[in-house]
């Protein structure tokens, strides 16, 4: 909810300000969003690596030890991809 106070109480959610906020701290509020809903200590130790989780080179080194962390990291990154693809930002030959 912190993240919250910093948006004026005037923006809608659809603002800019509002949905760069959210985009910003989304990875922390997946976080405390799956450890308020009391999910399993693996999932939230996959969500809270995430955030630490800045290139795709360090998945390598991570993977033998956190292999789910490394699969959430992969499946938003194909996310973000998907939801470019659909909305016309990018060709399929872009994202390759």
């Amino acid at each position: 909810m912190e993240v919250f106070s910093f948006i004026h109480p005037d923006h809608q959610p659809n603002s800019y300000a509002f949905k760069e906020l959210i985009q910003k701290k989304s990875k922390k509020l997946t976080y405390h969003i799956a450890k308020h809903w009391q999910f399993p200590q693996s999932i939230l130790d996959a969500l809270a690596l995430q955030v630490k989780l800045t290139n795709v080179s360090m998945l390598p080194a991570l993977f033998s030890k956190r292999p789910m962390a490394c699969y959430v990291y992969e499946g938003n990154i194909i996310s973000k991809l998907i939801i470019l693809f659909e909305h016309n930002d990018k060709t399929e030959v872009e994202l390759r």
